[in-house]
């Protein structure tokens, strides 16, 4: 019962006193500009691809001394890996709907950077044309916050192994 009632004691003698100066307020952190920003934006989708595809791994990989048969299964496997990060952080979906090939007519509400005209150096673009491609929109982007002590420009920390015994 004594610890009880010390812990007590504390509690009112804590509550009672006047609040003490706890000094000035810690220094806001300023925001990453847009170019920092957009930089490690960028460090972080390779961070993911990484770490979700080992992307940049394979793309390192001098590829001459293995078979087509080889580098067939590990495509396999990176592609599945890779579009699964893709999917997950950076859905998204077609710009232009149709079939590649095929004669459409683009809204006229899409802005000038959604849809480039191929084979046209001037003028105001034509009101149809043939689909080569129905181009990428990003619906959103689901790119973790990274901790404050990450390094954001670190894409696949070196691994090294310990030995078995305390050596």
């Amino acid at each position: 019962m004594n610890r009880l009632s010390r812990a007590i004691q504390a509690f009112f003698d804590a509550w009672r006193a006047p609040a003490q100066d706890i000094g000035a307020l810690p220094a806001q952190v300023s925001p990453p500009s847009p170019g920092e920003f957009r930089r490690q934006g960028a460090a972080q989708a390779l961070l993911l691809l990484q770490r979700g595809g080992r992307l940049i791994d394979f793309l390192h990989e001098e590829l001459d001394s293995y078979s087509d048969q080889q580098i067939g299964a590990a495509v396999r496997e990176i592609h599945r890996n890779c579009r699964k990060v893709i999917e997950e952080h950076f859905p998204m979906s077609p710009i232009l709907e149709g079939q590649e090939g095929t004669e459409i007519v683009p809204p006229s509400d899409l802005s000038a950077a959604a849809v480039r005209w191929a084979g046209l150096t001037a003028g105001p673009p034509p009101s149809r044309g043939v689909l080569q491609h129905h181009g990428w929109r990003l619906n959103e982007v689901r790119i973790p916050d990274l901790s404050e002590t990450a390094d954001p420009m670190i894409i696949a920390p070196a691994q090294v192994e310990a030995p078995e015994s305390g050596a």
